[in-house]
């Protein structure tokens, strides 16, 4: 997924394996932290300070996305899609 071979290695010497990015286009890597596993083998989905690996070589974790994957997959298939009330479907001009 990453194409930093440094920051890759960092991440797996210490048990962590990028597979996304936050949506907002942070560069901070999301990743499975397989030092935590649950009772189902499932590992928690963090993600880690970009800025904390370049720059010290060791890996922060700044906030736990979900306990496991299926869980993070789980909650994006039940989140509904914001509308906003505000907005107002144009009007046809046709039907005036």
């Amino acid at each position: 997924m990453t194409r930093d071979k440094v920051l890759s290695e960092i991440l797996l010497k210490n048990g962590y394996a990028q597979f996304a990015r936050p949506h907002t286009g942070d560069s901070d890597p999301v990743c499975f932290d397989f030092s935590r596993p649950n009772k189902e083998g499932e590992c928690p989905l963090v993600r880690v300070s970009h800025h904390t690996i370049v720059s010290n070589s060791q890996v922060q974790v700044i906030e736990e996305v979900a306990p496991s994957f299926c869980e993070f997959v789980e909650g994006y298939l039940q989140a509904e899609p914001k509308k906003s009330a505000s907005k107002k479907e144009p009007s046809d001009p046709s039907k005036t």
